[in-house]
């Protein structure tokens, strides 16, 4: 069977048997005006085994003492001159119906222990609680405590301040991200004593000492109730496992909620010194731990990016060795084609010289019907048929241009022959020698 929500209970249901006549409130006849506050004292809540998460990095838990603990007590609660009824408020977590200590108190508590003032000339009461933060740094054996500035620590802590010396017009410059400042979470009870979470209490205030006192009654947390105060904590000015003694030090001297100055809100050690020196040891493994991950991490980010950059290396190395290879490629073709050129400039040339010798000796037997222009053009034929296509081309235009030079024939009359051989030959050396037949032995 689940607990009912206390907080419910102590604002909603104990309400409901309460009437107003005329203004005045009035419990109930059936005396049914105790019965929602019978089920807060008796509520067994932890028997459900209900467990809350933990947060941040760093926690530590603390046991109520006698008499109890009152947080919320400023919460309006009274509604008249009843008997038994509660007077004073309380502060429960709106889902679970528990009593929490809100992080903004136990931030606030802690910061109160601190000095107000950096000024030099400080009061006297800002100087005793320097020298009291120093005391306890100095039982934590912090190393240097003495020159720690505790103005600067109280900033750092409780405002994220990075430099007070920069300017507030320069932000990033004067305070940290909000994702590394010191976090205060809400304290939450994890177990409680054979006197259940809750318990009633009075008050008799004293008004007129010669009247008899009326006692006020209200709800506390009993004694023996065990809370778990918790933080996520950041290394700084001195490192997050020291802020971590450093708060339970001040909770365990001040306390915490209402009425500390008559008891209320003290705490004893829910550990025993041997199983805090355990605590610190675990929570120096694990952030040797993180560390060392830390480390690994950044070496294999580091292996990581060299391997990249070596990568990228051998990329831009084997680019410019296929570059050094296209150019060379491109070189050695750049030689072999004017190797070829030269080659094929050469060829032309002893062509040229050839026929210009073969052209010559044709003109200057050119008679008539002369019997050795039959020998020499037959000649010609056979050397220009074992001519290439591009040698081909080139008598051509040598016998062309050579018969076009010396008068032998007028263009007129060498385009119609040209015209007309055209027609009947099938390559261009045929036209050659037909032009030359029809030059010299027609």
């Amino acid at each position: 069977m689940s607990s009912p929500n206390i907080g419910m209970q102590f604002y909603k249901e104990y309400f409901k048997n309460i009437t107003f006549d005329n203004g005045n409130a009035n419990a109930n006849a059936n005396n049914d005006f105790n019965t929602p506050i019978n089920t807060i004292l008796e509520s067994n809540f932890f028997a459900t085994n209900f467990k809350f998460n933990e947060l941040g990095n760093n926690s530590f838990d603390l046991k109520t003492t006698y008499p109890g603990l009152l947080i919320g007590s400023g919460y309006n609660h009274e509604v008249g001159d009843i008997k038994e009824e509660l007077k004073l408020g309380f502060f429960f977590d709106y889902t679970t119906g528990l009593p929490l200590i809100p992080g903004s108190s136990v931030k606030g508590l802690l910061r109160s222990v601190f000095p107000l003032s950096s000024d030099d000339d400080k009061m006297e009461k800002d100087i005793q609680k320097e020298e009291y933060i120093k005391e306890l740094l100095e039982e934590l054996k912090i190393e240097n405590y003495d020159k720690i500035d505790i103005s600067n620590l109280e900033l750092e802590i409780f405002e994220g301040v990075k430099s007070k010396e920069a300017s507030k017009n320069k932000p990033k410059e004067r305070f940290f991200p909000v994702s590394e400042r010191d976090i205060f979470f809400d304290a939450y009870p994890i177990s409680v004593s054979d006197d259940g979470l809750f318990s009633d209490d009075y008050i008799t205030p004293h008004s007129d000492p010669l009247k008899n006192p009326v006692p006020l009654r209200f709800l506390k947390v009993s004694p023996g109730v065990t809370f778990k105060f918790n933080f996520d904590l950041k290394d700084g000015i001195i490192t997050k496992i020291q802020k971590r003694q450093l708060f339970r030090k001040i909770l365990l001297d001040f306390g915490i909620g209402a009425k500390t100055n008559v008891g209320y809100g003290q705490f004893d050690e829910e550990e025993s010194e041997h199983q805090e020196a355990q605590e610190l040891v675990r929570l120096e493994r694990e952030e040797q731990a993180k560390l060392k991950a830390k480390e690994e991490e950044k070496l294999e980010q580091e292996k990581q990016k060299r391997l990249a950059e070596f990568n990228d290396q051998q990329e831009e190395k084997d680019k410019q060795i296929k570059l050094n290879r296209l150019k060379k490629e491109q070189a050695e073709q750049a030689k072999n084609e004017v190797e070829l050129q030269e080659i094929d400039n050469f060829r032309n040339r002893l062509v040229q010289e050839k026929f210009e010798s073969v052209l010559r000796e044709i003109l200057e037997q050119k008679t008539d019907k002369n019997p050795n222009s039959f020998k020499v053009i037959n000649n010609f034929e056979e050397q220009i048929l074992k001519l290439t296509s591009a040698e081909k081309e080139a008598c051509y235009q040598l016998i062309e241009d050579k018969f076009l030079d010396c008068g032998a024939l007028n263009k007129k009359k060498f385009g119609k022959l040209k015209k007309s051989n055209y027609k009947k030959a099938k390559n261009n050396a045929e036209i050659i020698i037909a032009e030359l037949h029809s030059l010299f032995c027609d």
